[in-house]
């Protein structure tokens, strides 16, 4: 499971794609104020366009992706995802 934090942002500037593996969550978080003619030293929130992507394990499909927005909280589900990802070995060191 991902969970992005979207605070200000809505669903409609969000995409999320699938592509060779690789999950992105793009989109653009946009200023609420038109343009100010006044100087800020201080923003709190940033604002533009943004991109996350995670690899993922082969063979994950669009369907096996889901993903549910509500309150500025983004969650993404990849079903059989942790399943596929086979666990580390450690490769012993030899001494000569």
């Amino acid at each position: 499971m991902i969970w992005v934090s979207l605070s200000g942002v809505y669903p409609e500037d969000v995409e999320i794609t699938l592509s060779n593996d690789v999950l992105t969550v793009s989109g653009e978080r946009r200023s609420e104020q038109g343009p100010v003619e006044e100087t800020f030293y201080v923003r709190e929130r940033y604002y533009g366009v943004f991109r996350r992507s995670w690899t993922q394990s082969a063979g994950i499909g669009e369907d096996d992706v889901s993903a549910d927005f509500e309150n500025g909280l983004l969650e993404i589900t990849v079903q059989g995802g942790a399943a596929a990802i086979p666990e580390p070995r450690r490769i012993q060191i030899r001494s000569r």
